[in-house]
């Protein structure tokens, strides 16, 4: 794990595998490890970017309130940050709800529908 800063805050991020790229973004307790037993089966095939969101977990815990606006935005800094241009990325809970503004606000970012299965 590494903490990687994205600009306004520093984000506590794991990365595993190669290949393209494969987001995974966390429900309400926002922490990383919430994917573990999916990003150890895709990552034989994917870049696998886990993180735990604004406030959660070793990321920065900045005062201001949290929206599932700012970790969309939180996703595009790493993103940019990491140098991926598209992912497929993958939500659950709160994380769907990020990944519904990412589709909405920025829908270049999100790799064409397929079914990403390992093996």
């Amino acid at each position: 794990m590494a903490r990687i800063d994205i600009g306004p805050l520093t984000l506590n991020v794991e990365e595993r595998g190669a290949g393209p790229a494969f987001i995974f973004i966390p429900g309400l307790q926002g922490l990383l490890d919430a994917w573990e037993y999916q990003v150890s089966e895709f990552s034989q095939r994917y870049r696998c970017v886990t993180f735990d969101h604004r406030g959660a977990g070793d990321s920065d815990k900045p005062a201001s309130g949290y929206t599932t606006e700012m970790i969309a935005h939180d996703v595009i800094g790493l993103m940019d940050t990491l140098g991926i241009e598209r992912a497929h990325i993958a939500g659950t809970s709160t994380g769907g709800c990020v990944l519904q503004n990412l589709a909405i606000d920025h829908p270049g970012v999100c790799a064409a529908p397929s079914s990403p299965t390992p093996g």
